[in-house]
């Protein structure tokens, strides 16, 4: 199952073993722990890409090095301009990135591709974990796993994202984001399944400045030029100033990162009368480096009334791993496995395990993606109490929100 954990060697190690590259270790090690058979590194040169380094767990089958193919059309191109999502749990479900991944020299039907630059050169490249056959269960804590694998290789191999043009660049765009808020806040309601009661709303961010590049990507390059808590504190300011016209009784959740978490920033930021309606939502589980650190932190939010969520759970190593060491308020089941839940007895006897376990843990399920009637059933039939999705209220103002039906 994706994400299950293989004991590949932490980059620590990957770093001081000496016969393999750095590149090399970390794609190794990425692939196993995401237990998917192919992982590449794709470089951007003029107007090819190169197939630089290839690590597969059958080495027959692996596809050669420096294999060249135009760009302009290319499954690689379409995620490096945000045509295509980074992460693909399966190409059938979207006929564009099916179409674009069949003419891949590469088969695959699955994929996690994040872009990077390469150290020296500059050079655009995709960090690539790849599979031959669909991975439904791929989510948001997978692809903080690639990630934080790609960061290491730039960060390690000497690549100083603020050194060169495109980093400075780059880290003014933020600047300017930040500075001028340049940023919107939608509200998404989310709802009692039993009723369609609305009882708390989740603060979804989207970026002004085009061309449109997602939440994801902005988040990840803040991060990378040393601004991602700085753009995270600007984001849970303003969603602090919807508060005072939130419905009295609805909740309102803020999506952060592990690292903001983890940080003093928070409790200054919600300290006030309306910190008991803030649920921070971890949007990430790349794995807990001080767990002590973390639960003091987590403990002086809740002493403020504040709750913690974990998103998109599944049941990935590094999603279970992070809900056993915080123990959560809120659990949230990843949209991969709601998707036609209602056709699918695995997918239904994994909730239903989730469920129980939030039970034991004295949590609450929210199901997230909810689009149709027949899903939010099946969810309500196995005890899930709570969803978000389209079915139930698309992101919109504030204004819209306060129309619905909402506990008083």
């Amino acid at each position: 199952m994706v994400g299950m954990i293989h004991h590949a060697p932490p980059p620590a190690a990957i770093l001081a073993h000496p016969d393999v590259t750095l590149i090399d270790g970390a794609l190794t090690a990425v692939r196993q722990l995401l237990d998917m058979p192919l992982a590449v590194l794709i470089r951007f040169d003029g107007a090819d890409v190169v197939l630089d380094h290839v690590s597969s767990h059958i080495a027959d089958t692996a596809p050669p090095t420096g294999h060249r193919c135009p760009a302009p059309g290319s499954y690689w191109q379409a995620v490096r301009d945000d045509i295509v999502p980074q992460v693909m749990p399966d190409t059938a479900h979207d006929p564009q990135a099916m179409a674009l991944a069949a003419a891949c020299p590469v088969a695959f039907r699955a994929a996690i591709a994040v872009p990077l630059r390469l150290h020296g050169s500059g050079a655009a490249a995709l960090f690539c974990c790849l599979s031959d056959t669909a991975r439904p269960m791929l989510a948001g804590q997978d692809h903080a796993v690639v990630l934080s694998f790609a960061g290491l290789v730039g960060r390690v191999a000497g690549r100083d994202p603020t050194a060169d043009p495109m980093g400075r660049s780059l880290r003014q765009r933020i600047d300017d984001v930040i500075a001028d808020r340049d940023f919107q806040l939608l509200l998404q309601p989310i709802a009692a399944l039993a009723s369609g009661t609305v009882t708390g709303a989740e603060a979804l961010c989207r970026f002004r400045p085009t061309p449109y590049r997602s939440p994801d990507r902005w988040f990840a390059d803040a991060h990378g030029v040393g601004l991602g808590r700085a753009l995270e504190r600007s984001v849970v300011a303003k969603a602090m100033e919807v508060l005072p016209d939130l419905p009295r009784a609805l909740t309102l959740s803020i999506n952060v990162s592990l690292d903001m978490l983890a940080s003093d920033d928070l409790p200054a930021l919600i300290d006030g009368p309306f910190s008991d309606r803030v649920v921070f939502e971890l949007t990430d589980h790349a794995g807990v480096q001080n767990p002590s650190t973390l639960r003091d932190r987590i403990k002086r939010l809740r002493q403020l009334g504040a709750r913690v969520a974990v998103d998109d759970l599944s049941a990935s190593y590094a999603s279970l791993s992070t809900v056993l060491q915080i123990k959560p308020d809120i659990i949230k089941i990843d949209r991969t496995l709601v998707r036609s839940i209602h056709l699918d007895p695995a997918s239904q006897a994994l909730a239903a395990g989730l469920v129980h376990f939030a039970q034991a843990i004295g949590a609450t399920v929210v199901a997230e993606g909810i689009e149709h009637a027949q899903e939010a059933r099946c969810l309500r039939d196995l005890g899930v109490s709570h969803g978000q999705g389209f079915l139930l209220g698309r992101p919109g103002s504030l204004t819209a929100l306060q129309t619905r039906t909402y506990l008083t």
